[in-house]
């Protein structure tokens, strides 16, 4: 029989009869630390005792130190009759020890003996919602600022130290938080900001804070008043969205629709896309929440008309990104890149159900720039045999292809598609000598533009006028600008 007994905060009046009778009744009693009868209680009150504080030193972080007490829980239990005792049932080393224990005849039968909650009174008066964290367990912990927080086992001045760091990520540095502290605690704690978590008198297992939810309302008065301390999180930005898609919110929000942001969607991938060419990191994060609101804001445009929600966004990524992934999540291995990308193709086929090479080319985007589909439609061929040894033979056909150009002019005739077949060679060279052909186009209107406006400069220093001045003229400047 394991019994899981709540102490709570580590005094003698918070322990209740049947916490004493349970730990009486067993022949172990597996102490989670020694600071659970910092006052002796538990001697004096007849009950010897095993304190599991050896394992905190050899465990090399929270989750290992959750399963090797609850190990040590279960070998116990093999002996004789346990009682694992703790601050509160609600603590991570008891979840661990119930995912755990087997289930079936034979297993050891596990009774709970709840006590009174050290972080009882930071939970005082909370309804509705709200987040409860171990503070050992903060690094993996999902904090949602919607939700009031309250933070259980402020144990040491380091780890309140490092908790105030990641929720700075998230809250404002004069967040308020209410500390629950030693005496203090039972009589409501007292309120300092987040930016002082870590300068208080008192730390031990029996420290908790609690910190109010981040309302949108009180937030939007901080930015209006240019407060830029002010930290928003994912669920802010839905439902800011939401509220300008109301009935009574943003008369421009309200009327876009899927079409009218067709461009708006594509404009600002493409200014991300320059961020990135630029090295503009603090820019870059700017245009990426533009690209983010264009997600929250056609899905919020669907979720009005029943077509799906930012939920089934998030499910669809996640469910990919873990299907085509099958060597991290799943039994494949791939040693290379190369390898990843060609389980990637084999899972997305199985998962678009494509069965054949032709299949995979209609599955790229027509809508993608014209350069790139292209390259992307000539890489599903390639992988399947269907390619040129080397550049130097695809730059044979940009050759055949540019006669043919110059035919269809002579002829007036199948101009656009003659132009169009010696682009998508010109697309083969680029991809078998590993070059992006949006890139090197892209790098060569710029070095085009660079040179004219160079050009233009030197024309105008003389006194001349571009307007005014013959093709050959032009091109001496030309020229000179480019040697």
């Amino acid at each position: 029989m394991i019994y899981i007994v709540g102490l709570g905060p580590g005094d003698a009046g918070s322990v209740t009869p049947h916490a004493l009778e349970a730990m009486r009744n067993c022949g172990r009693v597996l102490l989670r630390t020694e600071a659970l009868d910092a006052g002796g209680y538990l001697g004096a009150a007849g009950i010897k005792y095993e304190a599991l504080d050896g394992l905190y030193e050899s465990a090399g972080d929270f989750d290992s130190l959750c399963a090797a007490i609850a190990g040590r829980v279960m070998d116990s239990a093999a002996e004789c009759d346990t009682a694992y005792a703790v601050a509160d049932l609600a603590e991570a080393s008891v979840g661990e020890l119930l995912r755990r224990l087997p289930g079936g005849k034979g297993a050891p039968k596990v009774k709970l003996v709840p006590g009174v909650s050290p972080c009882a009174a930071a939970t005082a008066g909370l309804s509705g919602e709200y987040q409860i964290v171990d503070g050992a367990a903060w690094q993996s912990a999902h904090l949602n600022p919607r939700l009031p927080l309250v933070i259980r086992e402020l144990d040491t001045r380091l780890l309140a130290s490092e908790l105030k760091v990641r929720l700075l990520e998230r809250y404002p540095a004069d967040a308020r938080v209410r500390f629950f502290a030693g005496d203090a605690a039972w009589r409501g704690g007292y309120e300092i900001t987040l930016e002082q978590l870590d300068r208080q008198a008192r730390y031990d297992h029996t420290v908790s804070a609690r910190l109010d939810a981040l309302e949108l309302d009180a937030l939007s008065e901080r930015v209006m008043a240019s407060d830029d301390d002010v930290r928003f999180d994912f669920e802010h930005l839905v439902e800011i969205v939401r509220r300008l898609r109301a009935p009574d919110g943003c008369p421009w929000d309200r009327e876009q629709t899927h079409e009218s942001l067709r461009s708006t969607m594509i404009e600002e991938c493409y200014e991300a896309i320059e961020r990135i060419d630029r090295q503009d990191w603090a820019g870059l994060y700017d245009e990426l929440g533009d690209v983010l609101l264009q997600v929250v804001m056609h899905a919020q445009i669907a979720d009005e008309h029943g077509e799906f929600a930012i939920g089934d966004v998030t499910n669809a990524i996640c469910r990919k990104m873990i299907f085509r992934h099958s060597h991290i999540f799943g039994d494949d291995t791939a040693a290379d890149a190369r390898e990843v990308l060609k389980l990637w193709e084999e899972r997305k086929r199985r998962e678009k159900g494509q069965r054949t090479v032709g299949e995979t080319m209609d599955g790229v985007g027509r809508n993608l720039p014209a350069l790139m589909r292209a390259d992307k439609v000539q890489a599903k061929a390639a992988r399947a045999g269907f390619d040129w040894d080397a550049p130097e033979d695809a730059l044979v056909k940009v050759s055949e292809e540019a006669g043919e150009v110059a035919q269809a002019l002579r002829d007036r005739t199948n101009v656009v598609e003659e132009l169009g077949d010696l682009l998508f060679a010109c697309v083969n060279v680029a991809r078998l000598a590993g070059v992006d052909s949006e890139q090197a186009l892209r790098a060569a209107t710029d070095k085009f533009m660079d040179r004219f406006t160079r050009m233009e400069r030197a024309i105008l220093d003389d006194g001349k006028q571009l307007t005014s001045m013959t093709l050959e003229q032009m091109d001496e400047y030309w020229d000179r600008i480019k040697h």
